[in-house]
This record gives structure tokens, sequence and C-alpha cells, in this order.
């Protein structure tokens, strides 16, 4: 039974998004029902909630005087796709320019990355020289918040659908769309074929009225889960699809959304193992799944994601004839690999700029529901995270400070041999970012490894967090090398963890003099349908900040 998700090499603060973007939404109100731990010891969650209390208790945690960071001054207006990006050089070329003469694409479709290798080995002359192109495998949300940070431009930007463009038309961003439609492809659910969910009509209704179960991946990376929310809106109102009807109607669907995961593998699994009635990916997918092949169907729904072709800026008069050459190669190869089903979808759904635009601004005000998140980060200081391992865990925390919403609640608690409750829950409003920030620069490493004591004790800050916001999603982070040497154990805490039913992130820092112990940041996170992070290279902010905003 693993939904858990293995996230190699990326920063912090993408980590921490990432991974609460992905938790399974468990409830962790009421309680009679039982589940068995790692251990195999089977527990309530009322039994497990007065055994914590006894453990956390006994644990007797320092609390840290917060100071304000004297160093640091916080906008709450500061979002994480400018703050946090990665560096460009994490989405290298999958297809090298040949020539001195050629343009940059950024396309993660796997047709247009074809055509391209095509383009490049058909020594195309343009001028009375070869040209050629260049492709980064970067995904439609990724490659739409470079270009309008401005942090990395392209030549050709070549999105899941025109929902991308509209949005960079709408932010005044010099574009020219050179080719509407290349490859062809369609958003849909995959439900089990004797579902009576017939349409995505009847669908909407059945999950709004809790009847089935559904998961998505976060819409502001996926272009799916994107046109996901852009078509919900539709359903409630689709004279007004920005309008108060249709928002609230959003809303209120959210709260019965079990699942928005960081990528579809996590959705397939729980799809699969009956967690899920379903959940949205594109049809290409679905067609290429084999277990999907018989006793499943797949509800359209949404724009086309049409992979519409689009110049960003000003070009060279040459760089603008290799656009419109490589255009012509990607319609001509879209038109090639034309399926039966796609080709005959039609939608009466269209995102102008104004919609696409406001978009992401929507899905952020809804995307809670009713409610809004709880973390807390538990970041080890012991001396087996001296040097590299600890800077780079200070680094991606505080990368993580401005990709975090204002709204959610956060906590961070810090171990070696004690445990430190850092810095108490509290909204995460620029005061509590300022304490954030000054801790974080206090961490200093030494002493032995006691994880899980530090675990009880977040956990029941967590909890009596909850006691008074019965609303909130709980979620918690551990940072460490997972080398746990004293006070609790797995075997003692993996009941109650699993009882609680709380999702914990587990991001792992290796060193050169210590070896990451992966099994076991592995198991933890297993327990209540998480993920674990591979912490080992630069992009772990964005990574963390796309997990807390799918998860929100």
């Amino acid at each position: 039974m693993k939904c858990i998700k293995r996230i190699a090499a990326v920063t912090l603060t993408a980590a921490i998004l990432l991974l609460a973007i992905s938790s399974c939404r468990p409830s962790v109100t009421g309680g009679g029902s039982s589940t068995q731990g790692s251990s195999g010891r089977t527990m309530s969650y009322n039994d497990a909630k007065s055994e914590l209390a006894v453990l956390a208790a006994n644990v007797k945690p320092s609390t840290l005087p917060v100071r304000l960071d004297p160093n640091e001054m916080f906008d709450l207006d500061l979002t994480y796709e400018t703050h946090s990006l990665p560096d460009i050089s994490e989405y290298p070329f999958v297809v090298n320019p040949l020539t001195p003469s050629y343009i940059t694409v950024y396309s993660a479709n796997p047709d247009i990355i074809k055509a391209a290798n095509d383009f490049n080995n058909g020594a195309v002359m343009l001028g009375g020289e070869q040209v050629s192109v260049g492709v980064r495998a970067v995904d439609s949300a990724l490659g739409t918040n470079f270009i309008l940070s401005g942090k990395y431009t392209p030549d050709l930007l070549i999105p899941a659908s025109e929902i991308f463009g509209e949005m960079l038309s709408y932010r005044s961003i010099p574009i020219r769309q050179i080719a509407g439609t290349t490859v062809r492809g369609i958003s849909g659910v995959v439900v089990l074929e004797k579902s009576e969910a017939e349409d995505f009509s009847d669908l909407v209704q059945k999950v709004h009225s809790g009847e089935l179960s559904i998961g998505y991946v976060n819409p502001l990376q996926d272009p799916d889960g994107l046109n996901f929310i852009l078509s919900v809106l539709y359903e409630f109102d689709p004279s007004q699809p920005m309008g108060e009807t249709a928002v609230e109607g959003l809303r209120q669907l959210q709260n019965n959304i079990t699942l928005i995961a960081n990528d579809s593998s996590q959705l397939k699994n729980s799809f699969l193992r009956g967690i899920l009635d379903g959940y949205v990916l594109d049809y290409s997918a679905y067609k290429n799944t084999p277990e999907y092949a018989t006793g499943h169907k797949f509800i359209p729904f949404g724009v086309v994601q049409s992979n519409p072709i689009y110049a960003i800026g000003e070009l060279t008069p040459i760089k603008t004839q290799i656009a419109e050459a490589f255009s012509e190669a990607c319609v001509s190869a879209g038109a090639s690999s034309a399926d039966s089903v796609i080709a005959s979808y039609a939608s009466s759904i269209t995102a102008n700029s104004v919609i696409a635009g406001g978009l992401h601004g929507i899905y952020r005000s809804v995307r809670g529901g009713s409610s809004n998140i709880t973390a807390v980060f538990v970041a080890d200081i012991s001396g087996s995270m001296s040097g590299t391992p600890l800077l780079r865990l200070k680094t991606g925390l505080r990368g993580a400070i401005n990709s975090i919403d204002p709204n959610n609640n956060i906590g961070l608690v810090t171990f070696a041999d004690n445990v430190n409750i850092a810095v108490p829950i509290a909204p995460f409003d620029g005061k509590q970012q300022s304490y954030f920030s000054n801790a974080i620069s206090n961490m200093t490493d030494g002493g032995r490894t006691a994880m899980y004591d530090a675990l009880a004790v977040a956990l029941q800050m967590m909890l009596d967090h909850q006691d008074e916001n019965p609303d909130t999603k709980l979620v918690l982070f551990v940072l460490t090398d997972g080398d746990s040497n004293v006070g609790l154990d797995f075997a003692r805490m993996s009941p109650i963890i699993s009882a609680l039913k709380i999702p914990i992130y587990t991001i792992g820092y290796e060193s050169e003099t210590n070896s990451l112990n992966t099994d076991i940041l592995e198991r933890l996170a297993e327990l209540n349908e998480a993920g674990y992070i591979d912490a080992g290279a630069d992009n772990i902010t964005y990574i963390l900040s796309s997990l807390l905003s799918s998860q929100a």
C-alpha cells in the first residue's frame, strides 16, 4: 500500500510546496476507527491522541524566545513563481542546437521534441545558411512563470493550451501566435466503467455532492489541472465563469476534492488502490496505461490542448524565419499523429486573456475550500547535519518563506539531543515570517539526533492548534539525514502516526561524511501516503513551494 512519491534531487522550498500539495488529504478528526502501524500494533485515533500527549509531555521541549529578524523585511505580496523559480540549468537542452543561428524553444511535449529532432536532422537551410532549434523540456506553467518573471525568456513557447498564451497577454507580455494548433490533446477524468457519471457535468455534480472522490495535479503547475479549474467554473456559471456564483461553486467543490498531487503517478496509485473514484489526466496518458484498457472510461472536458506556438518578444529576422519554418514542421507532426478520439472532440469553453489571467488568483483563493493549512517544519540540527547539509537546510527553509501563503499557519521545531519549539504555530504574516527567518539564522549544529521526540512534539503542537481551528488541514515536514539515535523510535511512533493520519513529508540531506538513511525516511512518509524528497540539488525551494500550494 504505497502512495509514496520519491522526488529526486530538488531544492527545499520547492520540495515543501510539492509535498504539501501532494497530500492525500486524510481526515484527522473524529475517531473510532483503528489503524495498524508499521509495528503491527493497532490503534484508534483517540488512543493515538492520548498516547501522543503523554509522550510529547515526557520529551519536555524547550520553547525558544522568538525575535524579529533585524536583517530582513518581508513583503506579503511576494509569490513563489517569481522568487523561487529553479535555475534554467536544471532544464538542459533535450534537443541541442546544431548551428550558430538557432532558436530556443520551451516545450515538454514528446511530439514537439521529436519534431525538433527531425527538424535538426533535416539540415534546414534559410537565407543561405543551415539553421536549427534547441528545445528545453520546460512545461507550460514553469515556462510561463519564467517569462512573467523576466528570469529566462525563450524565443518560442509551446504550452499545452492557449490558456497560457492568454495569461501572458493579460500581463502585457509581447507575444505573437505563430500556430494555433500543432499537436492536439484533451483533458479528462478516468473513472471505472461502472461509474454512474456519464459526462463532465454529471461528474462535477457527483463530486460536489460527495458521491465521487477524485483528485488532480496542482493547477499552478499542471495544464490538465488548470483546465479542470476553468471547466468547473464554466459548469457553475457558463455566462460568467469568473463571477461570484462560479467561484463559490468551485470553493464548495474543493471541500470534496480528496487529493491534489504534485504529479499524476500519485493519483494513479491512489485510483488503482481504490482511494479515488477517478482523477484528472490527459487522453494520451489514459490511452497508454494498460490497466485502463478494460473496465474504465474517459470523460473529456475543457479547452482543447492544442499546443499553440508563441514567439516571445521581438525576434530577429533570421530567428523569425526559423520560428516559422519550425512551426510548419510542428503542424505537420501534429497532423500525422492525430488520434480519432482527440480529433472528434470539440469544446464550447474558451479562455480569453481576462479569464486566463484570473485563473491562478481564483484558484489560490479557493484551493483550501473552506479551510486553511497548518504546517510544522521539523529541522535536524544535530552533529550529523554539520557543514553542507545544515547549510542547504537553512538555505531551503529561507527560500520557502516567500512561497508560503500568509493565511496558512506555520511553526518550526528544531532538534538534536533535545527538542526546541523555535517558532510556535501562528498565521504566516510578516511578523511570523520574521520570527521564522531569525530562527533559521540562529540554527547551530551539535549533539545526537532525537528525531522521533521532535515528531511527537510537532504532532502535539498541530493537534492543539486544530482543537482551536477544527477545519484546518495538517501537514508536517521533516528535514533530516534520517539518522535518529536517541529517544523515541520508529516502532514506538509509527502506530500513533498512522492512526492520526497526518501526512509527514520527509526531506533527506546527505553529507560527504554521513550517508543518508533514505529507507527510514521513505517508511515514515509512507505511513500516511505522503512523499520523500532528496534534497541533493538546487531547486528544492521551488518544489517545496509547489507542494504547499497544491495542498492548500
